[in-house]
């Protein structure tokens, strides 16, 4: 699934979770407690002063049964079918790796992520930020949730 993922307006995923937790008619304190995320970290997310990690978005595509895509807004399509079986990141971003053909150095030239970004995803130190996870899709040119191994 092909996105575009240049045009990506990250103010996106604040308004889209808005909008989801007001279509599921729940309240912050319920998500926060499913989730296991403060308030006011989910407030903060609603009001586009942070953005989650990793680990998190995923809770919340998981949670709200949608694709990452779509929860930053770079799909419009809300309902998809995804694997929940997650595996580490690091497990992950071997196989994309090595399913895309490309080496740690190439990733590093061509993208302009540190070795130690890389290094540290790789050995399952550290999940991408947001950004770098959708830097990675485009680069890759593959779906959010390809990259975070919720779809084939």
């Amino acid at each position: 699934m092909k996105t575009n993922l240049m045009a990506t307006n990250y103010s996106k995923f604040g308004e889209i979770l808005g909008e989801l937790i007001c279509d599921k008619k729940i309240d912050v304190p319920t998500l926060s407690s499913a989730l296991n995320v403060s308030k006011n970290t989910i407030y903060q997310y609603i009001s586009n002063k942070r953005l989650p990690t990793y680990i998190i978005a995923l809770d919340f595509a998981d949670y709200f049964n949608c694709s990452l895509d779509f929860l930053f807004g770079l799909s419009d399509n809300f309902t998809t079918v995804l694997s929940k079986n997650r595996q580490s990141f690091s497990e992950r971003f071997l196989f994309l790796l090595k399913y895309f053909g490309k080496t740690e150095y190439r990733l590093t030239k061509e993208m302009k992520i540190s070795r130690a970004s890389i290094y540290y995803w790789k050995i399952g130190e550290n999940q991408p930020s947001v950004d770098s996870l959708i830097k990675l899709a485009a680069y890759f040119d593959c779906s959010l949730d390809f990259i975070a191994g919720r779809t084939n």
